[in-house]
């Protein structure tokens, strides 16, 4: 099987061996480094995608909650880029006055981003679903 990639100057034939080849060193099955997967594995993927996709002098935006441990962001590629680096945890606060409103509009149905729905009596261990990031536990509704 042949693949044609075009780059407007010219096109470059690769094979389906080549191309599988670079897909499991991109994107891995499992965790390289033994064990399984956990969320927040690749957070230096994304990074690295961020980096190189944005124009140089541009900007990258990090939003998230980051283990004292990451420390796997391409500052090389950043400096030699001239790219500028604006990170911090998601300011609530600020947005949720107006997705509340949108909310109320039906701009936004909210039922599309919730995964799990826990009982009052089951909060304890919801929460610790939640916390160890089990599969499905992205967000979670505890009726009162």
């Amino acid at each position: 099987m042949k693949a044609i990639v075009w780059h407007g100057v010219g096109d470059i034939r690769l094979d389906a061996e080549t191309f599988e080849e670079e897909r499991r060193v991109a994107a891995p099955e499992g965790n390289t480094e033994g064990g399984p997967w956990l969320v927040g594995d690749a957070p230096s993927l994304a990074a690295r995608w961020a980096t190189g996709m944005v124009a140089k002098a541009g900007s990258v935006g990090i939003i998230g909650v980051y283990p004292p441990g990451f420390d796997r962001y391409p500052l090389g590629v950043t400096v030699n880029r001239n790219l500028t680096v604006q990170a911090g945890n998601c300011n609530h606060h600020r947005y949720i006055p107006g997705l509340l409103q949108r909310v109320a509009r039906g701009d936004i149905d909210p039922r599309r981003f919730i995964t799990r729905h826990a009982e009052p009596l089951s909060m304890v261990d919801a929460y610790a679903a939640f916390d160890r990031r089990d599969d499905g536990w992205l967000k979670t509704v505890v009726p009162m």
